[in-house]
């Protein structure tokens, strides 16, 4: 895969390739053409109010913010990836731990379970370790964008695997607004806003998003279009399981389109822990290239 490459070519094609997997399973994904709606068949819930009536801005937000508010960390051992990206088909396995609102672990299998690539997320760092071409890179946010296929950050990686709408929601929209009514259809209810997402400069870009909610208020799907409409993603949540009344996605399809260019993914995750001591090891041999800004 790599030959003919130089090192940051390497290391382009293979964070491409394991954000095209992990992200497309915080970082998105797209659409081409109508997407079935998936069924929560794995979701055993508590009974909830049903009677048909409007909804305030702010108290929806409420509502989605309060989902799995007890979480302090995760840890999924077992993640399944399969990968679309034009013909190719790539299967991966991998891992992920999260302490909430600190530091993202995800690390990525190849043959026979050994590691082939570990990525570490702060709040304002990215570290990749490459152990198949013995490189690395460590750099903020913004120096990490030239290798990834589509805007990275901490909040939106945390916020896929927690289906947390919360995180796709700048803190000034005005959806929160209690003058703002939204009402189920057909058991959905659909809030759509603008949102900062795809913008990786200070200045504020108008993308739109587009969030579905189920009668518990659980997300169904999400869908993001960029200001200039050259990125669209969408996540569909396929199926939830409870875990100690922590409702967790196990099932998640991926569509991602950037400039024409599509990739789809589905992700299926294991036994889920959640606030079990965890640790986040991350060291460079000291024979490994570094990849410079």
């Amino acid at each position: 895969m790599f030959e003919g490459l130089d090192v940051n070519g390497r290391l382009k094609c293979m964070i491409g390739n394991i954000c095209k997997l992990i992200f497309s399973t915080k970082y998105l994904v797209v659409l081409l053409g109508s997407i079935s709606l998936f069924t929560f068949g794995c979701k055993v819930l508590p009974p909830v109010e049903t009677r048909l009536r409007e909804y305030r801005g702010m108290e929806i937000f409420d509502k989605v913010l309060s989902r799995n508010h007890g979480i302090k960390t995760y840890s999924a051992r077992r993640v399944m990836i399969n990968i679309v990206d034009d013909d190719q088909v790539i299967n991966v396995r991998g891992g992920v731990r999260i302490k909430k609102d600190s530091v993202i672990m995800i690390s990525v299998a190849a043959f026979a379970g050994i590691e082939a690539a570990r990525i570490k997320l702060t709040l304002d760092s990215v570290r990749i370790i490459d152990r198949i071409n013995n490189i690395y890179f460590a750099g903020s946010y913004e120096d990490s964008q030239r290798f990834m296929p589509f805007p990275v950050s901490f909040d939106f990686v945390q916020g896929f695997f927690f289906a947390s709408a919360f995180n796709f929601i700048d803190e000034f929209e005005n959806m929160r607004s209690d003058d703002r009514l939204y009402s189920f259809d057909d058991g959905i209810l659909t809030v759509q806003f603008t949102t900062n997402f795809f913008n990786t400069e200070t200045t504020y870009n108008y993308d739109l998003a587009r969030i579905s909610l189920d009668t518990d208020f659980m997300l169904r799907n999400i869908e993001l279009l960029s200001d200039d409409r050259k990125i669209y993603a969408k996540l569909n949540y396929d199926s939830y399981r409870n875990y100690n009344e922590f409702y967790l996605p196990e099932n998640i399809e991926m569509r991602y389109t950037s400039h024409n260019l599509p990739l789809i993914a589905k992700v299926s995750l294991g036994r889920i822990e959640i606030n079990e001591d965890l640790t986040f090891p991350f060291s460079v041999p000291g024979r490994y290239t570094k990849i410079m800004k």
